[in-house]
């Protein structure tokens, strides 16, 4: 099995818990964003793409993935604050 296929197994294998966590918990129970979970499931996969020599090693591969998820989301959020805080300042400075 190559690199890539491994890779497909795993986003198989994983990804329902994980889009189940993020529609349940992260987008729906709370304050709603622009995030969509397609786009936080792309997020998720790219950086377990990057990390994917550690995550194979481990025992709960969705469970770090579920993690991965969390700190993604707050680093959106993050972003998401701040730019609206932006688009504030800058609606401040044109009056």
């Amino acid at each position: 099995m190559n690199e890539i296929e491994k890779f497909e197994e795993l986003y198989q294998r994983t990804r329902p818990k994980v889009r189940q966590y993020i529609t349940s918990y992260l987008l729906f129970n709370h304050k709603t964003t622009n995030i969509s979970p397609e786009d936080l499931l792309q997020c998720i996969y790219a950086v377990a793409w990057e990390k994917r020599e550690k995550l194979y090693t481990l025992e709960n591969q969705t469970g770090w993935l579920i993690e991965c998820a969390k700190r993604i989301y707050k680093a959106l959020l993050r972003e998401e604050k701040k730019w609206s805080a932006n688009v504030e300042l800058a609606d401040d400075i044109k009056d």
